[in-house]
């Protein structure tokens, strides 16, 4: 997982294309790879990507035997489906981020102790004190409810809450248990409840890695390359998927945001070079060189699987694969930074100085006479710089929806 600091000169202006639009973007350089690494790997099932931004399929290539709707084992990409489900209780009052623990836990984790003071907010940004492992996560024999209660009376801390970041699971798996005990439902019913049904998600479950009697809340599920787009989709358009407000645009915002408030690095996962901060169940992996604003996000599993989404830019992306993840790492990670070398162009930027301004508009009046001289914001990607209202067409149309843009 490469981090780097990035730095964009952007205004928030884009047409919206219509979402399954064929897509037209040559990724065969970032592509490629994917078909050498794969004839190394024989056993492998097989890889599929989609790449999207703001309803315009950028690109999307599935691998072997795979399809849109191949379900498998994402481990840790599963944090950052557990974070939305939190954050839906968040909405709803029914959990403060900032509570101590004992408020929902008081036999297992006593107020007036130190691991009663752990808060839901630490616990999924990896500050909670508790270690990263333990058995109780991982042992289908007993239930969530039975898994807290040991962990409670048998786990100790490792470090003050909120004091370290240690990567892992066992926090994770607390507020699993505190998000039943505030519903009165178990883990399964309410994240099918509250994600899983409105994100119309029909191939994601906590069976990835069994019968979920204690489902894995930091790394148990499957999912699809299918459904992992309608949750980044949520996302990147502030909560809302097919009109459905699924989250507040705040819970998003704060789901984005650095949750760790300076909390000194005590354990990371392999392949983390520049730590960057961590929100609610995802890394963040840009931030803004002049304002250090969080930017792109990522919540990528050890066998692979790695979501991201880019909010800013209405870029959000998938690759699903089940393996290692040092074996795609350097892939994922390049796909990304090619997704943005397409991304970053504004469409309706026609006289090509990086913002969409008034100074825009004699291009499209130009666009309408010679509409070849403003095809591409970029070679090898069919997006039309001038098709404002995203209707694949340069037309009169174009030039209301751009008004409407510069006034709206």
């Amino acid at each position: 997982m490469r981090t780097a600091l990035t730095a964009f000169s952007l205004f928030a202006f884009a047409a919206v294309a219509p979402a399954g639009q064929p897509a037209a973007c040559d990724y065969s350089p970032v592509t490629d790879p994917v078909a050498a690494y794969l004839q190394t790997r024989p056993n492998v099932g097989g890889v599929g990507l989609r790449v999207v931004q703001r309803g315009f399929v950028l690109h999307e290539q599935y691998w072997r035997t795979f399809n849109e709707n191949t379900s498998i084992p994402v481990a840790s990409a599963t944090k950052l489906l557990s974070g939305i489900a939190i954050m839906t209780l968040v909405d709803d009052g029914l959990i403060d981020l900032d509570a101590p623990v004992s408020t929902y836990l008081p036999i297992e984790f006593p107020a007036g102790t130190l691991k009663g003071s752990m808060t839901v907010r630490q616990m999924f940004s990896h500050t909670a004190g508790l270690p990263g492992q333990s058995q109780f996560i991982s042992d289908n024999t007993i239930t969530l409810e039975e898994a807290v209660r040991r962990i409670g009376a048998q786990t100790p801390l490792i470090a003050p809450p909120g004091t370290e970041i240690n990567y892992g699971g066992v926090s994770m798996h607390v507020a699993g248990r505190v998000a039943e005990v505030v519903t009165g439902q178990s883990w399964v019913a309410l994240f099918n409840e509250r994600v899983a049904t409105p994100l119309a998600l029909t191939g994601t479950a906590y069976d990835g890695l069994g019968v979920p009697t204690n489902p894995r809340i930091a790394g148990g599920a499957r999912s699809s390359v299918e459904d992992f787009s309608h949750v980044l989709e949520m996302l990147a358009n502030g909560g809302v998927y097919e009109g459905v407000q699924v989250l507040s645009a705040q819970a998003v915002q704060t789901i984005l945001a650095d949750q760790t408030n300076g909390a000194a690095v005590g354990s990371l996962p392999d392949g983390v070079d520049l730590y960057l901060g961590y929100g609610i169940g995802n890394w963040i992996e840009l931030r803004d060189a002049t304002s250090n604003a969080p930017l792109e996000f990522t919540s990528p599993g050890a066998f692979g699987t790695t979501p991201w989404v880019n909010p800013a830019l209405g870029l959000y992306g998938i690759f699903l694969v089940q393996d290692q993840l040092a074996q795609v790492d350097d892939i994922t990670d390049d796909i990304r930074d090619f997704s943005r070398s397409f991304a970053q162009p504004l469409v309706g930027d026609l006289n090509y100085d990086g913002f969409v301004t008034v100074g825009d508009i004699q291009g499209f009046v130009l666009a309408l006479t010679n509409p070849a001289a403003y095809a591409f914001v970029n070679p090898g990607c069919n997006i039309l710089a001038a098709d404002v209202n995203g209707d694949g067409v340069v037309s009169v149309g174009d030039i209301g929806a751009f008004v409407a843009g510069l006034t709206g």
